[in-house]
């Protein structure tokens, strides 16, 4: 109890003689067991990994170290595709739109899931992000609904390369291999992504 009452509603400390509250060892124990892992050595791990450096400080602030070593080791993830994930695509949402109820970070992993069972592309999710972020509740395949997004087979897109070509040669001003592959990329992309690995695209 607070013994030497001084002037003000409130004491800064108790009484220095009071006797001090006994801990169990067991209850110690349990507390040393959840010690937090030191920051340095979740920026080790980041550097490892080879995550974007400009995604460090809001992965750590944001402690979503969790999630960024979940999409890695339980879902497949590239490093570098996982901190572009949590760090620059959700930090721009974020930063553009209002959070629904029930939004968590934890939805972020059900969205890669379900692209990964469903074979899309994880550029998917930069597309899907707002929606999620704005509607946490909405199913996934709603979300693609509302995109108007299509499911289209490989073959469907690069059967249309040549007609591209074509069409390139006649209209080009400046007609060489890396424009027109440029230009024919620009003009498929908005169909191929989440149905192709865009690398595996431009080659």
């Amino acid at each position: 109890m607070f013994e030497r009452v001084l002037p003000g509603a409130d004491r800064m400390y108790p009484d220095t003689d009071s006797m001090p509250i006994p801990l169990a060892p067991e209850h110690i124990e349990s507390l040393g067991k959840n010690i937090p892992v030191d920051v340095a050595d979740r920026l080790a791990e980041y550097i490892e990994w080879g995550i974007p450096e400009d995604t460090y400080h809001y992965l750590l602030s944001k402690n979503l170290y969790p999630f960024v070593k979940q999409a890695i080791e339980e879902l497949g993830i590239e490093p570098k595709s996982a901190g572009r994930i949590f760090g620059h695509e959700l930090k721009f949402v974020e930063g553009h739109f209002e959070a629904g109820d029930g939004f968590c970070y934890s939805r972020v992993i059900d969205l890669i899931k379900f692209l990964k069972d469903n074979n899309y592309h994880c550029p998917l999710v930069k597309a899907m992000l707002p929606e999620l972020y704005q509607h946490p509740n909405m199913d996934f395949e709603s979300i693609l609904t509302t995109m108007k997004f299509k499911k289209r087979s490989k073959e469907e897109l690069i059967s249309q390369i040549e007609f591209l070509a074509e069409k390139f040669d006649k209209e080009a001003r400046n007609n060489n291999s890396k424009n027109k592959a440029s230009w024919i990329m620009g003009q498929i992309r908005p169909l191929a992504v989440g149905n192709i690995d865009l690398t595996e695209l431009i080659k």
